[in-house]
């Protein structure tokens, strides 16, 4: 997506609300070194893709996954009220200290957050189904499937926004 000058983009999320975060210079993606990085600067990530900033979440240490480009973007620290990254205090573009494992990533909709839980489908054959994993204390993990039955599959699939659904459990 284009606003104004700066093209940007979020890749290797479970939606397409969520992702590591890359931005175009130079015809070249690149990513943002999560040193700062916060709510703030994820709401304008988040108003640039169109989403509102309200729901907006910053993640850190790549959780979306590492980059293998440039890291265009450092110590990037927005006030929140800005509409383009540009606009956003930052080093020089491609000055940093950091390497791909600090890749900033936003969440741009409450779809993978309920109540300050996260959630998300891996490993599937469609973006609608996978392993559960929840992000808790900074880590990704699994949830132990003793007594696990479509109900229990149900609250995630709603968590992660689908509305009614088949739900199949193993």
């Amino acid at each position: 997506t284009r606003y104004n000058n700066t093209f940007v983009r979020l890749v290797n999320g479970t939606l397409p609300s969520n992702g590591r975060v890359e931005v175009y210079y130079h015809g070249v993606w690149g990513t943002i070194c999560d040193d700062h990085w916060d709510d703030s600067d994820a709401g304008v990530i988040c108003v640039m893709l169109g989403y509102t900033r309200e729901e907006a979440c910053a993640f850190s240490n790549a959780l979306f996954g590492e980059g293998k480009d440039k890291i265009w973007l450092d110590n990037v620290r927005c006030n929140g009220t800005e509409t383009d990254i540009e606009m956003c205090s930052h080093s020089l573009l491609g000055i940093h200290d950091c390497s791909h494992s600090e890749d900033a990533g936003v969440s741009c909709s409450k779809n993978t957050r309920y109540n300050n839980t996260f959630v998300r489908l891996v490993n599937g054959t469609f973006p609608s189904n996978g392993r559960v994993e929840v992000y808790y204390h900074g880590v990704w993990g699994t949830i132990c499937d003793d007594l696990w039955d479509d109900k229990d599959a149900a609250v995630i699939c709603a968590m992660l926004g689908y509305t009614r659904i088949s739900v199949l459990s193993t």
